[in-house]
């Protein structure tokens, strides 16, 4: 129970506060255009839209007209996507806009769940309102709410369903961490983790009521991956999502510490050695019995977290300036928010013993400043990089998609590696050849395609497709070989002068459009995916 029941004022505040600020971001020009209120910063989130449009007016996932995928790991955003379409339908809005606005939500969502965690764990308002404040001012998190991607949706139920832990609401907490797992993969690693360690608390000493808590934690969640699982099997005749199979890359042992050390110098109190030094000191309540369980699971699961992504994908060094990779950690950051707050009470409550009694405020208040000061420097950065990523995409992936839609029959289908924008506005089927939305390429013996240009014709022949479009750079065996030219014919190419996806000049960034030659029939047999 909370202690301070008049807190809530302060709550709706802050949250209220993180939505001002989103609107600062989308209204954001550093682009020289309105990017940032009409695109997307990742042409993931497009592929989702592909999706959620999908459910929207058929109920079923297709990415192509009546084929099933699994090029998705997220089936919860899925539908918060697809009730962007129906409500922006009902109200004359863009499914883009509202369905940022449905990330804004759930950006509002972490800041109260963190402020309400900090007030369980701590005593007086000001713990509290300091993580708040780290939550409600975060660019990151801003940058996430309005990626289109599922991360603060992920973030705030795993939030969500701590709080419901703490305060002892088992069935709620495991209904809430069943739904972070279903909104990001890895955030199931906290049923498991929660499961393990409440059994563990000595408010259920029985072997039974040990067994009923780690089934009300974690058979929500076993039921939740159980029946995505199903699905997966019976779209692509695999047990897990295609992303998976494409993307998974287990990195090198001595490469995990740089990666979680990344993740956390991604957040701006980190510049300052705030995260460092306040952090470690919320082990220290550790010591005090009081609702102990609860907050070691807290403080666990955001390295745990950490650990699991950096075993899972190889992100490049320096990987926490660009979103297209920091969106896989950033579901862990929030909580240190949390420790963070819990070390400042902690560090209020050692002042104590100082002699000088008006010194005793000036550590907690000195280590408050100095976590906070970075943040209007990593603002103006953060929403510069979001108004040019958005400014990216529409220059290259959202344009070539319009180019689609106007310059091809209806009804014919292109072949591409950038599935999402491409598909959403060109509104012709697609041959994802990277897999994560065909899955039938994954297989090995369909991966010649992607080095051969005649069997790359052959297929797209059987797939009515006449379009390639292609990232050069992702594919230079194909385009360098000596018949490429022979088979196919650039048409049209799409760039972004100043590109901040990733790490990559104008030239990397360039897409081109090239049409299958007529007058080469194809000379190898390239079998048809379903």
């Amino acid at each position: 129970m909370a202690r301070f029941p008049s807190s809530w004022p302060v709550t709706t505040l802050l949250a209220l506060l993180h939505c001002g600020l989103a609107a600062v971001f989308l209204l954001g020009r550093a682009s020289g255009t309105d990017a940032a209120w009409t695109g997307f910063p990742l042409d993931d989130a497009w592929i989702h839209m592909v999706y959620g449009q999908s459910v929207a007016e058929h109920g079923l996932p297709y990415y192509n007209p009546g084929q099933l995928e699994s090029g998705f790991t997220s089936p919860l955003w899925v539908i918060v996507a697809a009730a962007a379409h129906v409500l922006a339908s009902w109200f004359g809005a863009t499914p883009w806009m509202t369905l940022k606005v449905f990330g804004v939500l759930f950006g509002a969502g972490i800041v109260v769940c963190v402020e309400r965690l900090v007030r369980a764990w701590t005593v007086g308002p000001w713990p509290a309102l300091f993580a708040g404040l780290l939550a409600a001012l975060c660019p990151l998190g801003v940058f996430g709410d309005l990626s289109g991607m599922e991360v603060s949706l992920a973030t705030c139920l795993s939030l969500a369903g701590i709080l419901a832990v703490t305060h002892q609401r088992l069935t709620v907490a495991g209904l809430l961490i069943a739904g972070a797992g279903l909104a990001r993969p890895e955030c199931a690693l906290l049923a498991g983790l929660a499961a393990a360690v409440m059994v563990n608390d000595p408010a259920y000493p029985r072997p039974a009521m040990k067994l009923q808590v780690a089934l009300r934690l974690g058979a929500p969640t076993a039921m939740g991956f159980a029946a995505w699982s199903l699905y997966c099997l019976y779209a692509t005749g695999r047990p897990l999502p295609a992303t998976l199979y494409a993307k998974f890359d287990m990195p090198a042992a001595p490469e995990i510490p740089g990666v979680i050390a990344e993740a956390v110098a991604a957040l701006p109190a980190a510049s300052a050695g705030a995260v460092l030094a306040l952090a470690p000191l919320a082990l220290l309540r550790l010591a005090r019995p009081d609702r102990r369980t609860a907050l070691t699971l807290t403080l666990l699961y955001p390295w745990i977290f950490l650990f699991a992504i950096s075993r899972s994908r190889a992100l490049p060094e320096g990987y926490g300036t660009f979103f297209v990779w920091t969106r896989y950690v950033q579901p862990a950051l929030p909580f240190l928010f949390v420790a963070m707050a819990v070390g400042l009470d902690q560090l209020a409550h050692l002042a104590k013993r100082m002699p000088v009694a008006w010194l005793r405020p000036a550590p907690a208040a000195a280590a408050a400043v100095l976590a906070l000061a970075p943040y209007p420097a990593a603002w103006s950065e953060q929403r510069a990089r979001y108004a040019w990523n958005c400014q990216n995409m529409n220059e290259v992936q959202v344009a070539l998609g319009q180019w689609v839609a106007q310059e091809t029959a209806p009804g014919s289908a292109v072949a591409l590696n950038d599935a999402g924008a491409i598909r959403y506005f060109g509104e012709r089927p697609a041959l994802d050849l990277i897999g994560l939305n065909c899955a039938d390429l994954l297989r090995p013996e369909m991966q010649h395609v992607l080095f051969e240009p005649r069997a790359m014709a052959n297929l797209m022949r059987l797939e009515g497709a006449q379009h390639l479009i292609i990232f050069p750079r992702w594919f230079p065996d194909l385009v360098q070989h000596r018949e490429f030219a022979r088979v196919f014919t650039p048409v049209a190419s799409f760039h972004s002068d100043h590109y901040t996806v990733a790490h990559a000049d104008a030239s990397q960034s360039r897409m081109w459009a090239f049409e299958l030659r007529t007058n080469n029939p194809p000379q190898a047999h390239a079998a048809a995916p379903r």
